[in-house]
């Protein structure tokens, strides 16, 4: 069935919106060391500029398709755009580096309402072709994979422009169009969608299971950013704290953050997850350490080293053409398989960079080790859809996003650890780390990947699943 105009207004809307949050995340990568500079700030807390918004991606994400159903998907779309404006505007006066990652967290909220609440449009427009939903769907995941690769050029060229306040520049306008063509095109919530009590909301949404998982994460983080220090054991043990507590809430939550059902019904399910997790480590590995690195250690300005990193996109979308129609065709460990072992042998080969490697091969091994992960997005997403009843789509859909999250946020967290000098020679080293990391990741995956036996070939109704409430 063809879609009809109407809905791919609808569609066009969604996906101006959505784009915001993968651009808003990879933009920043390239805006640290001028961050830097301008607040006199160390590397680790410049990098808790990424590591925040990942963080509270995280956590936001998963909830906001409950709260879009509760409040009115199109009014919490609207909203969403609106805050981070909002949040935007107000970064262009912080006073400190502190106050820039505060409003980095309100930024991230407000972009990570558009993706779960567009979906529920997307359904509710589209509910009588559920093939064209699916492809909607899918046409979102890869423009925002591109969205997130695009960043670095589009921050490089922001930061060329306006310095570090360029990437948040970019965000004002931005958010007001989509906020703007939402109202005008998107359809009106319906009446019967009632603005619950705050007590119905907190309860629909696990709000207090979002708190804990978004306390275990932030504790993790802290715990890896002080391994040096006797503050390490103090973060581990509060992570250790809120998993536990993490796990009794939900068990007893009535509509849980985290419903183990949708975990533990296949005993696979999780392989699937923790994949996801270790091959987005490696890619944003790749994406928030390479332009710093580039721009520090081989002196290149934001927007060329946004330049040597873009080719990931285009070379990750053309191997997901190519390759897609073999994990239609059952074929999806094999996919898996080829993708980790590229992926693997493109971060073994940036971990021997040095200021005298070609910028042309620092390219070519970035996209060895980073495009693989568009394809790889769509098999473990098919992967997972196969594994849960149709019932457990929309919190499976939610623990994806958040191991897509877990995921950057550990790699942004390496990143700060190991690139905060200004000496060459230093920041080669502490690359080699961070991509020695990526090779572990990688290592892990491969194993995964070999242990990961597909079930039967996924439709194209549930390759993508809609966010439920």
């Amino acid at each position: 069935m063809t879609t009809q105009p109407r809905s791919r207004t609808i569609i066009a809307t969604v996906v101006l919106g959505t784009v915001l949050n993968p651009l808003d995340g990879s933009m920043m990568a390239v805006a640290l060391p001028s961050i830097r500079d301008s607040f006199a700030a160390t590397a680790a807390s410049a990098t808790w500029l990424i590591t925040v918004y990942y963080l509270a991606g995280a956590v936001a994400q998963p909830i906001m398709g409950r709260i879009a159903d509760l409040l009115g998907a199109r009014r919490v779309f609207v909203g969403g755009l609106l805050l981070v404006a909002v949040a935007c505007s107000l970064a262009q006066f912080a006073p400190t580096i502190e106050w820039l990652i505060a409003l980095r967290l309100v930024q991230a909220v407000g972009s990570s309402v558009a993706f779960p609440a567009g979906l529920i449009i997307i359904r509710r427009s589209l509910i009588a072709d559920p093939d064209a939903s699916a492809r909607a769907v899918g046409s979102i995941t890869w423009i925002n994979s591109l969205a997130a690769v695009a960043g670095p050029l589009v921050g490089g060229a922001m930061v060329q422009l306006l310095g570090w306040r360029g990437p948040f520049v970019f965000g004002i306008p931005f958010a007001l169009m989509g906020a703007i063509i939402a109202m005008i095109t998107l359809p009106r919530d319906s009446v019967v969608e009632k603005t619950p009590g705050t007590a119905g909301l907190w309860t629909r949404t696990d709000a207090l299971g979002a708190v804990l998982l978004g306390t275990a994460i932030a504790a993790l983080q802290l715990g890896i950013v002080g391994l040096a220090s006797p503050a390490m054991l103090l973060w581990f043990g509060a992570f250790a704290v809120a998993l536990v507590l993490l796990v009794i809430r939900e068990k007893r939550a009535a509509y849980p953050f985290i419903d183990s059902r949708v975990m533990f019904a296949d005993p696979k399910t999780p392989v699937v997850l923790v994949q996801y997790l270790l091959a987005n480590f490696t890619f944003f590995a790749v994406i928030v350490s390479l332009p710093t690195w580039l721009q520090l250690a081989h002196d290149l300005q934001p927007v060329q080293s946004g330049l040597v990193t873009f080719p990931i996109a285009v070379i990750g979308v053309t191997i997901t053409l190519l390759l897609s129609r073999f994990v239609y065709g059952g074929h999806g460990q094999y996919v898996l398989v080829g993708m980790a072992c590229l992926s693997l042998g493109g971060a073994v080969a940036l971990s021997f960079l040095t200021p005298a490697t070609p910028l042309l091969a620092a390219a070519l091994f970035a996209v060895a080790a980073a495009s693989p992960n568009n394809l790889t997005t769509l098999t473990l997403q098919s992967s997972l859809y196969q594994r849960v009843n149709q019932a457990a789509t929309g919190a499976a859909t939610g623990l994806f996003q958040t191991f897509r999250y877990v995921g950057a946020t550990l790699a942004s967290t390496v990143a700060g650890l190991n690139l905060h000098s200004t000496d060459p020679a230093q920041l080669t080293a502490g690359m080699r780390n961070v991509m020695l990391c990526a090779v572990v990741a990688g290592g892990l995956a491969l194993v995964l990947a070999l242990l990961l036996r597909p079930g039967a070939a996924p439709s194209t109704q549930t390759t993508i699943a809609p966010v439920e409430s």
